[in-house]
């Protein structure tokens, strides 16, 4: 066999160099590729890296894979013609992937590129390679961050876990059932506990009657955290008016005003209120002062005293009272003898005395005492003083002077001393005149 293989082995040579001469090599092809930056290219096993590649290949087909970073994989079939020139550019898609959101507890906010896009789970689908990162919220949990990075296409999971955030504050005062309010808006009326996340909160109580308080309470979390607030009462006032005014105005025996009056900044409780006035009783009255109210209180005064009304005639006697002048008493009108009343207010119960006077009275001074009743207006009997106020002139020449009571058409009442009238006709007279103070007569004073 060894000697066979020995004298054959020429002729296969020589058999091979015919056929090779008979049939020649094809002539090779050149590819060239073009890609982004990164690029590599892969077929039949041989890997070729850089983003402008030129090969020279044997005629055929070829399956070339192209990845490139962050990019998804892109799959060609080149068929390569001897002798020619291919050129490929390779255009990548960008790799994208799925990130599954989750939180512990769930439901929390998912703010993701400054939007709130949902709650978790969730899934944000097609993100491109590249590192991200969303915050997570839930009330009564501290915010949280989670962070994941997308290297391929295949989907990534990221999950984040809060912890509680929240405490209780109780908000009590005094007095209580006050009003809550909280960074501005009302919550509830005091005792009050309410669930608030950690921080610092701007709490106003406010109550009828009372200054308001506010201040700052802060919250720690995972607490039972308490505020109490003493509210101050707001100072009250009264308004005091009285009938008649002008009194003076007591309050727990300070003099605080006359009547009408406001009393300002008292302080809410019970008071003792007295009014006094000459000639009316005083008067004492419990108050209560509410606590940011202005109270109105009208009295009426009864009075302490008494009045007195009297009549004196005739013209121009001189009156006096315990002493005090009251003046003259004068006519009704012009040219009559009957003569206007006294009315004199405010004279202390008891007995009192007029002193009445005229130069040319008989007497020339008389006394008259009466008494004078608690709130009562006593009237005097008309008081009649005899007093010769005129000169009359007889037909015959005859003079005499008294008391003119009264004149009629035809004749006139005269008085020639204290106690006696008579008439006279009018015939008899001449003429009448009217005497002053001093007993003188004028002729602008006659009467004819």
């Amino acid at each position: 066999m060894k000697k066979l293989f020995t004298l054959l082995f020429p002729l296969l040579l020589l058999v091979v160099g015919v056929c090779s001469c008979s049939k020649p090599r094809p002539k090779a092809a050149v590819l060239e590729i073009s890609g982004p930056p990164g690029m590599c290219s892969e077929t039949a096993g041989q890997e070729f890296k850089g983003q402008n590649l030129k090969l020279a290949l044997s005629p055929g087909r070829y399956m070339f894979r192209f990845t490139a970073p962050g990019c998804r994989d892109q799959f060609k079939l080149i068929e390569m013609k001897p002798g020619r020139k291919e050129q490929v550019k390779v255009e990548f898609q960008p790799a994208t992937a799925a990130a599954v959101i989750s939180s512990e507890p769930a439901g929390a906010e998912v703010t993701f590129k400054g939007k709130v896009i949902g709650i978790t789970p969730l899934v944000i689908p097609e993100l491109p390679v590249g590192d991200y990162a969303a915050d997570l919220f839930l009330k009564g949990h501290a915010r949280t961050q989670v962070t994941w990075r997308i290297r391929n296409e295949r989907p990534v999971a990221a999950k984040g876990y809060l912890d509680s955030n929240v405490g209780t504050v109780t908000i009590t005062s005094t007095p209580d059932q006050a009003s809550v309010f909280i960074d501005g808006s009302e919550v509830g009326n005091t005792p009050l506990t309410l669930t608030r996340t950690e921080g610092s909160y701007t709490v106003r109580i406010e109550s009828d009657g009372c200054i308001p308080v506010e201040r700052t309470v802060r919250v720690v979390k995972q607490k039972k955290n308490r505020a109490h607030f003493k509210l101050a009462q707001r100072p009250g006032g009264i308004q005091v008016t009285s009938k008649p005014a002008g009194a003076d105005v007591f309050i727990n025996s300070e003099k605080r005003g006359v009547t009408p009056c406001t009393v300002e900044a008292l302080e809410p409780g019970k008071y003792t209120l007295r009014l006094e006035k000459a000639g009316y009783d005083p008067l004492t009255a419990s108050i209560k002062i509410v606590p940011g109210a202005v109270d109105k209180k009208n009295y009426n005064l009864l009075s302490s005293t008494g009045s007195v009304v009297f009549n004196v005639s005739p013209v121009g006697v001189e009156v006096m009272l315990d002493g005090r002048a009251l003046g003259v008493s004068r006519p009704i009108s012009e040219g009559t003898v009957s003569t206007k009343d006294f009315r004199v207010d405010h004279l202390a119960p008891g007995t009192h005395e007029l002193t009445l006077f005229h130069a040319l009275g008989r007497p020339q001074r008389s006394r008259r005492e009466f008494t004078v009743t608690k709130n009562q207006c006593t009237t005097l009997k008309n008081i009649r003083i005899w007093v010769a106020n005129c000169e009359v002139i007889f037909v015959d020449g005859t003079r005499e002077r008294g008391a003119l009571y009264s004149e009629e058409k035809d004749h006139v009442i005269f008085g020639s001393e204290p106690g006696i009238r008579f008439r006279i006709d009018r015939e008899r007279i001449r003429t009448i005149r009217m005497l002053d103070s001093k007993g003188e007569s004028s002729e602008d004073e006659s009467k004819k």
